[in-house]
């Protein structure tokens, strides 16, 4: 078995547990997603929170079917359980994963984070240079995350060191993006690492009625993440702003962004 379908078996695992625990706000009936895109081709990873709902089922609440689907389901894989996946199954889930944005991206999501990675000379939908994404939290949930209870967000993010740890040791990724603050948050909490902050006065969001938005630039290099070493060093950026959910993102930000990012790994690679 490959690491990758290792690291998938064990999600599947904790997934099971998770529900016999009555843990509430999971989309019970969805696979977790270990990765949006090819682990073993990408360099670069984006990293995200947890999987929107909405890939699974639309804006009504209905699973997507057909030419719509993104991800496997207990019903496409006719299981009543994920105690039941069976080789045949982790192979839908992994193949469903490494082809993502070439069937049916959620495209209003990841077209923001696309502007901002080709700072790093790589896409999403380049087979040749591509960037794969990765959540803390693998598992898709019902409600958007800040609106999951604490007590089972710190249930989940519990799980995520060793689950991120095992994904990135199994890749090629030299270079991890943190998509907004909160995912840098809780990625210096997970990781047990301490990111460098910079103010940046070019990617200031204005208001109106209120206070300026500043912009902040986080920067690190690690070997290891929750005690786990990754056996290469992995440079760490991000910034504070959420491309998908920060109101007022103008597309300055996004170039300032796309141009601090280039300008960071290549300053490291230098």
């Amino acid at each position: 078995m490959s690491a990758l379908a290792a690291a998938l078996a064990a999600m599947l695992e904790r997934q099971e547990s998770l529900l016999c625990q009555n843990t509430p706000g999971l989309v019970s009936w969805g696979c977790p997603v270990p990765v949006f895109g090819s682990l073993g081709r990408a360099t670069v990873a984006t990293l995200g929170i947890n999987p929107s709902n909405r890939e699974f089922m639309s804006a009504t609440g209905l699973e997507l079917s057909g030419c719509e689907r993104r991800f496997p389901t207990l019903h496409s894989l006719g299981l009543s359980r994920w105690a039941e996946v069976d080789a045949r199954s982790l192979h839908a889930i992994l193949r469903a994963c490494d082809d993502y944005f070439l069937r049916n991206p959620y495209r209003v999501w990841f077209d923001s984070l696309e502007k901002v990675v080709k700072g790093l000379d790589v896409s999403f939908f380049d087979s040749v240079r591509p960037a794969c994404h990765l959540d803390l939290v693998p598992y898709a949930t019902t409600r958007k995350w800040s609106g999951v209870d604490n007590k089972s967000r710190q249930e989940l993010l519990s799980l995520s060191g060793g689950m991120l740890a095992s994904l990135i040791r199994a890749s090629n990724i030299s270079t991890l993006v943190l998509n907004g603050a909160a995912v840098a948050r809780e990625f210096q909490r997970v990781a047990g690492l301490r990111l460098t902050l910079t103010e940046t006065t070019g990617w200031r969001l204005q208001r109106r009625g209120s206070r300026s938005v500043p912009g902040i630039a986080y920067h690190g290099v690690t070997d290891q993440i929750a005690g786990e070493y990754l056996d290469r060093d992995l440079l760490v950026l991000g910034y504070n702003h959420n491309l998908q959910s920060s109101f007022g993102v103008t597309n300055e930000a996004r170039l300032g962004i796309r141009n601090w990012l280039m300008v960071a790994a290549g300053a490291y690679t230098s």
